[in-house]
């Protein structure tokens, strides 16, 4: 496996990247502050609709502007994110294959110290031949010999020392060229080591300054998300201050002046907290993964519920009320359980009908196909209103998450999901 990595460059575009995305996040903070301090008005200042209605248009658009943000930092950071897993897989493959050079390292080391021996070991019975040639030859060929029992002993003898120093001398040279090949390969891979290492020390070095790019870019997507919660706070305080004095100019009452399709509220509950008789939703249950209900917190990776939802969202309230008090077939989204994908998932997995007609026990849906909106939120209608409006309950809706709520809210604004009966 051979990878490349030219880390100057890397270095020099992550760099950039940084810098880029700090400006740039630098630049709409204070386009953003600017503009909430020329925009923010405070109940009871404003003094026409049209006023209003100019501040609402321009926080919608910062609004969408910033959702914008957020959804391309959040493709970057998960780009990033994938970024980084390939490099640790990288990381992880040359880490077998150093650790397999530095296996072939150690084997060739024992080769070479084992062929050592056996030369020291050859060299010694030599030297012990060679003695034994020299101390015989010393004396003269008669006396070798008269020393042996007849002239075939003595030729034997004779050839014999011959051979054999001739054989240690032979197996000394091929162990002594062994170990010079031992040894030149234990260079060769110890340099295939050394680059491995290199290449090692690179990815580590990219990986780190990715994972700084991403906690950067995971910063100034949070950033975006708190200017867009604050321009959605001041929206909101702009729409109730509009409510009042539309209601003041029509002499009180309900009426609201909207377009066809427009989201509204009116007589709204407040919030009710979370467990009780009005909403139903228990203390502790035993859900899929480990416990959820009231006494734990929100969206937790042990708050899911009997449904595959997370604790105390509005898509749990609504599961359980249509499973537990309506009797309703309701089973597992399988990861498709947001609040806007109900229109398309429920007909298709558990048969369900959606159309733009209430009923009571059905679930309300605002959000479908809503490009600006990321999640949606589900109701459950209570009531069909004679003026064109209904009475739902629901959860996680105010400024104060996972509480029990109810309101009403325009029949038009929302699509209706009619589950089948168990």
């Amino acid at each position: 496996m051979s990878i490349t990595v030219n880390k100057e460059r890397i270095k020099k575009l992550l760099e950039g990247r940084i810098f880029r995305g700090a400006a740039v996040f630098a630049a709409c903070v204070a386009a953003f502050v600017m503009a909430v301090q020329i925009s923010t008005v405070q109940v009871g200042d404003a003094t026409t609709l049209s006023q209003l209605d100019r501040e609402i248009a321009a926080l919608n658009a910062q609004i969408r502007q910033f959702q914008q943000q957020i959804a391309a930092y959040r493709e970057q950071a998960d780009s990033l994110a994938t970024q980084i897993g390939i490099l640790r897989s990288q990381e992880a493959a040359i880490q077998a294959e150093i650790d397999m050079s530095e296996l072939q390292v150690r084997q060739l080391r024992d080769q070479i110290k084992n062929t050592e021996g056996r030369i020291y070991g050859l060299q010694g019975q030599l030297g012990d031949v060679i003695v034994d040639m020299h101390l015989a030859r010393e004396l003269s060929p008669l006396m070798r010999a008269l020393s042996s029992r007849n002239i075939a002993e003595f030729i034997d003898r004779e050839m014999a020392m011959s051979i054999v120093s001739s054989n240690l001398r032979n197996s000394i040279t091929e162990l002594q060229m062994l170990q010079n090949q031992l040894e030149a390969d234990k260079s060769a891979v110890e340099v295939i080591l050394h680059q491995q290492t290199n290449q090692r020390s690179s990815l580590v070095a990219v990986r780190a300054q990715q994972q700084h790019l991403l906690a950067v870019t995971r910063g100034t997507e949070q950033g975006y998300q708190q200017m867009r919660q604050a321009a959605q706070s001041e929206l909101d305080a702009l729409n109730a201050e509009r409510l009042r004095l539309w209601q003041e100019t029509q002499g009180g009452g309900n009426h609201i002046d909207r377009q066809p399709g427009q989201r509204a509220v009116r007589n709204f509950s407040g919030l009710q907290g979370c467990s009780g008789n009005r909403s139903g939703y228990p203390a502790s249950a035993r859900g899929l993964w480990g416990r959820w209900g009231c006494n734990y917190g929100m969206s937790t990776a042990v708050g899911v519920d009997n449904w595959g939802m997370f604790n105390r969202q509005c898509t749990s309230y609504a599961a359980m009320v249509l499973f537990n008090e309506f009797g309703r077939h309701i089973t597992s989204f399988g990861g498709q359980g947001n609040a806007k994908l109900w229109p398309d998932t429920a007909p298709r997995i558990m048969g369900a009908v959606a159309n733009n007609t209430p009923a009571v026990g059905s679930a309300a849906i605002w959000g479908w196909r809503d490009p600006n909106s990321r999640f949606g939120h589900v109701m459950i209608v209570r009531a069909i209103l004679n003026d064109g409006w209904i009475r739902v309950s629901q959860f996680n809706y105010g400024n104060r998450p996972g509480e029990f709520s109810t309101m009403e809210i325009p029949i038009d604004s929302a699509v209706f999901v009619h589950f089948r009966a168990r």
